[in-house]
């Protein structure tokens, strides 16, 4: 369950059908719904782990970094199928620390925590 907050007085919007049609201007979370379909099987038992994830300004998209340096894209957002298919990039060294797109959506930019 999300837990939103109306900005101006800071109130608990409890109403479901209030917050489940909100389209969000960014998303960093590597956790809930909508992104279910990024996490390949078994990852708990093999303990792959998402670290950083972004959706374009545009939408319709979203990357993640994992701790195996890889950064995934996939082609859509939510991520409904489970799992989902995506293209997979190594440029890194270890883990993905932070990935995210420009401002005009041009480009992606990843950090690794083991890169010299």
């Amino acid at each position: 369950m999300k837990e939103v907050f109306h900005v101006s007085s800071g109130g608990l919007i409890e109403d479901p059908t209030s917050t489940s049609s909100i389209t969000w201007t960014s998303w960093t979370s590597v956790l809930g719904p909508e992104v279910l379909g990024m996490w390949p099987v078994g990852s708990s038992k093999f303990k792959v782990d998402i670290n950083t994830v972004h959706v374009p300004h545009c939408g319709g998209a979203l990357v993640a970094g994992d701790d195996l340096g890889s950064v995934n894209l996939f082609k859509s957002f939510p991520l409904k199928d489970c799992p989902a298919s995506s293209i997979k990039y190594f440029g890194h060294s270890a883990v993905i620390t932070c990935v995210r797109f420009t401002s005009d959506d041009e480009y992606l930019l990843s950090t690794g925590g083991e890169d010299s």
